[in-house]
């Protein structure tokens, strides 16, 4: 994955250089068992500095705290190669690119998730205890054109879990209506990527609670759960396919790639041959009742 993710980097042009420190951005480090809070995981850098490519997994104490949602519907990261997302093991492992970099932008939580924040996970107490939460393996990408390695440093942030309610982060009912943005899937095929066989990716954005997942359906089959890239049952290299976006809140952005069954050449060929055959039929007929 690193390989995979250097390269990809350099595809992504200039700016400056130095150092980048992981942070954790919460609204107070206690709460009360079954209280929920969201973290907020940013990049500080220096002045005049970018980085285009970020990596690492967010660990955690997975017996004290329960990861209950990821979110990244503001995220300076618009495409990822690792999504983070909810698992289990007290891990989220994530990778992603920033086409063109990002400075320092660092935002709370309560400033609605904008900013340079990575993403935001909303963790419950489950356990009375003192859960620190930190980066595995971090990495970040100067924007520099040449994918040179930023020096990452990660400052840890601890949660305490107390056993009684200190009336924090409560779970709120989120409205959200607004379906994921609209997005083109692409179909490609690359020799290092799934032994050169034709695959899709897609990518879309959803600013308010987040993309949860995507699901595909290929010709006339049925969707199911899919991730980018995605490796294609169907290898002519112009397949049709219906790509869906979910967020978090359930709302759907449907989009369809290639030419439905009922357009394709073989179809319209046989549409013509059946409707040549009937005029020539009924002028038969026609021919017939005039005696001829």
């Amino acid at each position: 994955m690193r390989i995979l993710f250097a390269i990809i980097a350099l595809l992504f042009i200039p700016s400056f250089s130095h150092a980048a420190t992981f942070l954790f951005t919460a609204p107070q480090s206690t709460i009360g068992i079954g209280e929920t809070m969201d973290v907020a995981i940013s990049l500080d850098l220096g002045v005049d500095e970018d980085v285009n490519a970020v990596e690492g997994a967010l660990t955690f104490d997975a017996s004290i705290l329960e990861l209950v949602g990821v979110n990244d519907a503001r995220s300076v990261i618009n495409l990822w190669a690792v999504k983070p997302k909810i698992a289990e093991g007290g891990m989220i492992p994530f990778a992603g690119i920033a086409p063109g970099g990002f400075g320092t932008v660092l935002v709370a939580p309560s400033d609605n998730l904008a900013g340079g924040n990575i993403f935001i996970a909303t963790f419950r107490g489950i356990a009375t205890g003192k859960s620190t939460i930190g980066i595995k393996n971090p990495n970040a990408l100067l924007n520099d054109g040449l994918g040179t390695p930023a020096s990452v440093y990660v400052t840890n942030f601890s949660i305490k879990v107390s056993g009684e309610d200190v009336g924090a982060g409560r779970d709120l009912p989120v409205t959200d209506a607004i379906p994921p943005e609209s997005f083109v899937p692409i179909v490609a095929q690359e020799a290092s990527v799934f032994e050169g066989k034709w695959f899709l990716v897609f990518q879309s954005n959803d600013a308010e609670t987040g993309i949860a997942r995507y699901e595909v359906r290929e010709a006339g089959g049925d969707f199911v759960p899919a991730e980018s890239p995605y490796l294609l049952s169907d290898q002519s290299g112009d397949p049709y396919v219906t790509v869906r976006a979910i967020d978090n809140a359930g709302n759907i952005r449907e989009v369809a790639l290639g030419k439905p069954w009922y357009k394709s050449n073989v179809f319209i060929g046989i549409l013509l041959l059946v409707v040549f055959s009937v005029v020539i039929m009924n002028r038969k007929r026609l021919w017939r009742r005039r005696g001829h």
